[in-house]
């Protein structure tokens, strides 16, 4: 059952009748409301995986449930707004979460949500995993900025 009322019913129907003709039980994922930050990550613990969105992908959701132990499975596209989730996943070494085709993306869905006990030993360390990644080194980011900065000042000088 769905926590979600209003306009965005039409959608969630569209996209249940595209799962079923995928061959992906839509009884399995549920759409949940706009919440409450607190809800919002307390959410997470009632997801298996996250589907990034496709073509447009998380960037600051995705961050949110790999901190609060969810995978997020994504498809790598071709722009920038597609391969958010591929520069995410990449910096957690989690290369084997990300799908080059949208075939692909459905066999890991389906190979990831079959294997309870890897999911389980993953939730486990994804915030950690992050913590120590690039992602959140903001200190080694700010001295990069800077750098770069540097240069371009430089470069503009003459």
């Amino acid at each position: 059952m769905d926590r979600l009322s209003g306009p965005g019913q039409e959608s969630v129907k569209l996209i249940r009748q595209a799962m079923q003709q995928g061959g992906v039980n839509p009884d399995r994922v549920e759409f949940l409301q706009r919440m409450e930050k607190k809800d919002y990550f307390a959410a997470q613990a009632d997801i298996d995986i996250a589907l990034d969105p496709f073509p447009y992908n998380g960037g600051v959701t995705t961050c949110d449930a790999l901190w609060m132990g969810t995978p997020v499975l994504t498809l790598a596209g071709e722009s920038y707004v597609s391969r958010q989730g591929v520069a995410i996943l990449s910096a957690l070494d989690l290369q084997d979460w990300i799908a080059k085709t949208p075939e692909e993306f459905i066999e890991k869905a389906k190979k990831f949500s079959a294997e309870p006990a890897r999911l389980s030993l993953l939730r486990g360390k994804l915030r950690d995993t992050l913590k120590k990644s690039s992602i959140c080194d903001w200190k080694g980011y700010a001295s990069k900025w800077e750098k770069a900065v540097r240069e371009l000042w430089k470069t503009w000088c003459g």
